[in-house]
């Protein structure tokens, strides 16, 4: 294996490790000066950096490895925007429910309506357009239509997925970790909302305008990473 250090990379890798690389390519043009010893005349018509692959064991000195590239985004997505953002309020604000202390597909998402009305609103919007309007009560067993019922419990409002509709986000999102082939299909305009979403619930932003969010699983920070990449 290699081992790589410098101020801006670190890595340790097998000798066929690929890379992708922009690699610094000169084009000359050349001149036959003298047939009889053969010598050229070398005139550069060109130097640029061309993107392709090189291995570990094939890197050249000048070659750059790209820490960022502009992505080619969607420019549709197979998702509402509403269940995009209904998607960032399970994974921070949201739990699974347990039945006899094994995990089920039925799900619930909190939010103080006290500290947060206008997040309660929100959350309320995302069902209601999702899975059409609150009921009373929710079916323990042989549903086939998702529904949701919203109840107040101190300072918070808590809204109850039945397993039909709380199967649909452990889909896209299970243990509460949000699949890296859904935020592919995403737009531009919907990883923003993601992300904002992910900081409304379970982040902060400072006098300066830097964002952070914070999660007690690693794992659930991956698909914000890659949100934000």
């Amino acid at each position: 294996m290699i081992l790589m250090e410098g101020a801006s990379h670190s890595s340790l890798t097998t000798l066929d490790h690929r890379w992708p690389v922009e690699r610094y390519v000169r084009r000359f043009r050349t001149k036959l000066l003298d047939r009889t010893t053969g010598r050229r005349a070398h005139t550069k018509l060109s130097a640029e950096r061309i993107r392709t692959f090189a291995t570990t064991e094939t890197l050249r000195y000048i070659d750059r490895i790209p820490a960022a590239v502009s992505a080619s985004l969607p420019q549709s997505s197979g998702f509402s925007d509403d269940y995009v953002e209904l998607l960032g309020w399970f994974w921070t604000e949201g739990d699974i429910r347990l039945s006899r202390g094994n995990p089920t597909t039925g799900v619930a998402i909190y939010q103080s309506h006290e500290a947060n009305s206008s997040y309660v609103d929100r959350i309320r919007s995302c069902l209601s357009s999702q899975f059409g309007p609150a009921v009373l009560a929710l079916s323990k067993q042989g549903d086939t239509v998702p529904r949701w019922r919203e109840s107040v419990n101190g300072h918070k409002t808590e809204f109850f997925l039945n397993h039909v509709a709380g199967a649909q986000l452990l889909t896209h999102a299970p243990e509460k970790v949000v699949s890296p082939s859904f935020i592919a299909g995403l737009t531009a305009n919907q990883l923003r909302l993601f992300v904002d979403t992910a900081v409304a619930a379970d982040g902060s932003t400072d006098p300066f305008g830097h964002r952070a969010v914070a999660q007690n699983d690693p794992r659930r920070l991956e698909a914000l990473q890659m949100a934000c990449a």
